[in-house]
């Protein structure tokens, strides 16, 4: 293993690595929350915590985690130094754990690291980014695809040096990210790199939905960094301007990244990078995608009158026939449901219908840049529920449902957990507007368990709360779930429980 790029802060890393292995192993081992937290004798909302790195948990509760799951150790070897990490943060050890006696020789001497991966060497596992504890090493599992795309050595020497100013920082800094993303100077273009890069675009578009966007920022940004690192070195007029179409892919993905977090003035500040490309390269397209982000911006604000309006700008760049133009007539449609105004939604729903007819047959229906072209236009039922049409709603939803996330779909929990979480939450808004409370307890319960919480899927979790809260104050199942809302919400610090938008109100 070659040396370290940089030292990493310890109490900024390996507590928040337990946390992450545990819910990714309990996740791909098929365990819900609540069916996990049930099978170790504990609350939902203990787990929870425990996997958001906010509380400290015992060595016996991370055994038993590792005989579920089948981890054999591994998630014990890093409880070890999470737990010396959380004893270095509040001078106490845990009560009644059997780590407190071997634990004092490893606190002075700990090192957590990245390590560079060595182009060409088998690490025995799907990793881009390598943590080595007191010599013993751990892999994040990340894509194995990239590795070949890029080589090892240039993905990891490119994201090494950013992790300092990306990991846990607050909100905001990633706005400095964009507006110094192009500063830097790189020497010129090597052979292959253009069809490198085109492929790295794919390959980020086709994982963004089913990996936490807290982890694939630092990686995006280390490919978008040197794509502006290369725009400023001797290129030909084609080469610039592929770069250019490259740097606004990358910079669409990084703004979507940033609204999951949570993070709309850096969400904003990607659009524009976006929009400034898009008229370099002369490729309207691409502002197209940055009027999407734009939209559910001020969707998920609730200022519904810019979602319209940049719905109808984005399709004035994007030409019909395209997914960019398909999807913000679809963005348009829900945007003037919220206001509430059923003449121009039946309208847009049967312009999104001819659009999504006017596709070619190779549209791509996964990935970041996809549209589904099965059954209704996207954003149907969210239209219907805020027209307070509930049963034509719940029908549509449970057809979505059982088309892309029932038994044998391919856009499961894993494969696009926020589009599992956000459909299931619609049809819990539509079973709660139509009495059904069990019904939409459980439904809302099921999209709260899904991984990658983002902020689109914490704000209609919000609404969820707000309305069971409002018909059914006093039930068991609305405790139950305003409690399960708060603790997912607390996943997001800037969309605490008080603050997620009313955008469906």
């Amino acid at each position: 293993m070659s040396r370290a790029l940089r030292e990493i802060n310890p109490n900024e890393s390996v507590r928040h690595l337990f946390a992450w292995t545990l819910r990714q192993t309990r996740v791909q081992a098929e365990f819900s929350l609540q069916g996990f937290a049930k099978r170790l004798g504990k609350s939902d909302s203990y787990l929870s915590a425990v996997e958001l790195a906010e509380v400290r948990c015992t060595r016996e509760f991370a055994e038993m985690c590792d005989r579920l799951l089948g981890t054999g150790g591994r998630l014990v070897g890093l409880w070890v130094h999470a737990d010396a990490e959380w004893s270095q943060l509040t001078g106490k050890r845990p009560a009644g754990s059997r780590s407190s006696s071997h634990l004092q020789p490893e606190q002075p001497n700990q090192e957590v690291r990245i390590m560079p991966v060595v182009a060409g060497e088998d690490m025995g596992a799907d990793a881009m980014v390598m943590w080595c504890v007191d010599g013993k090493v751990y892999a994040m599992p990340t894509r194995r695809e990239l590795l070949k795309l890029l080589g090892a050595g240039a993905v990891v020497g490119t994201v090494g040096p950013t992790v300092d100013r990306l990991r846990l920082q607050p909100t905001g800094s990633r706005v400095l990210d964009a507006m110094q993303v192009s500063q830097a100077s790189m020497p010129s273009v090597g052979a292959g790199d253009l069809q490198q890069l085109d492929h790295t675009v794919q390959h980020y578009a086709s994982v963004f939905r089913r990996t936490m966007p807290e982890t694939l920022y630092p990686e995006l940004l280390g490919v978008r960094l040197r794509v502006g690192e290369l725009l400023s070195g001797p290129l030909t007029l084609a080469q610039h301007r592929d770069l250019l179409v490259t740097a606004g892919w990358l910079s669409n993905l990084l703004g979507l990244l940033c609204f999951d977090l949570g993070d709309q003035p850096a969400a904003g500040a990607w659009c524009t990078d976006v929009e400034k490309r898009a008229d370099d390269a002369t490729h309207p397209e691409l502002a197209a995608w940055a009027a999407q982000t734009r939209v559910l911006m001020a969707f998920y604000s609730s200022n519904a009158r810019d979602a319209v309006t940049y719905a109808q700008k984005g399709q004035a760049f994007a030409p019909l026939g395209t997914v960019a133009h398909a999807k913000l007539v679809a963005q348009e449609m829900r945007a003037w449901a919220q206001l509430r105004d059923a003449r121009e939604v039946g309208n847009a729903r049967r312009r999104a219908e001819q659009a999504i007819a006017k596709l070619p047959a190779e549209t791509p229906t996964q990935g970041a840049f996809s549209i589904s072209r099965a059954g209704d236009p996207p954003y149907t039922a969210t239209s219907l529920l805020l027209l307070g049409q509930f049963q034509e709603a719940e029908a549509i939803t449970r057809q979505v449902i059982s088309s892309h996330y029932g038994v044998g779909g391919r856009n499961g929990p894993g494969e696009h957990p926020a589009g599992f979480a956000l459909a299931h939450l619609r049809l819990a808004l539509a079973l709660a507007g139509l009495g059904q409370l069990d019904e939409a307890h459980d439904a809302g319960s099921t999209a709260l368990a899904a991984p990658r919480p983002v902020r689109s899927v914490i704000v209609l979790a919000g609404e969820l709360d707000r309305a069971l809260t409002r018909s059914f104050a006093t039930t068991r199942q609305a405790r139950d779930f305003h409690e399960r809302y708060v603790t997912a919400a607390r996943r997001m610090p800037s969309l605490s429980a008080s603050a997620a938008s009313p955008s469906l109100s």
